[in-house]
């Protein structure tokens, strides 16, 4: 899952603005969870007894938190940030939200996070 995100502070992000790469953070997250439905879900739906957060977790585990971590500055912001995320692709997959209207409720979350 976080393959091609754009955390990389090599030369394709210096001085892209973090507001763009908090958006492509999120539609990353986003087309994955609809590009891959039942990995998504498989992903969330046992419960395992651990937060993502928490140190000493598996790598596998913490991955993709630390990259949502390292882009929004700290990990409650972050656990905000994937909370928003998780419930649009929830609301997505549910057909309760307009994948057309992704790009305006990204801009909505990412303008909360400068």
């Amino acid at each position: 899952m976080t393959q091609g995100l754009p955390t990389d502070p090599g030369p394709a992000n210096c001085g892209r603005p973090r507001q763009s790469i908090v958006a492509a953070l999120a539609r990353a997250y986003l087309d994955f969870a609809g590009d891959h439905p039942a990995v998504y879900e498989a992903m969330f739906a046992q419960p395992i007894g651990a937060r993502f957060a928490e140190e000493g977790n598996e790598p596998e585990l913490r991955g993709a938190f630390t990259v949502l971590a390292e882009v929004i500055g700290d990990d409650t912001a972050a656990e905000v940030f994937w909370s928003a995320l998780h419930g649009m692709s929830l609301l997505e997959a549910a057909g309760r939200m307009k994948v057309e209207d992704r790009s305006r409720r990204i801009g909505e979350l990412t303008a909360r996070f400068p």
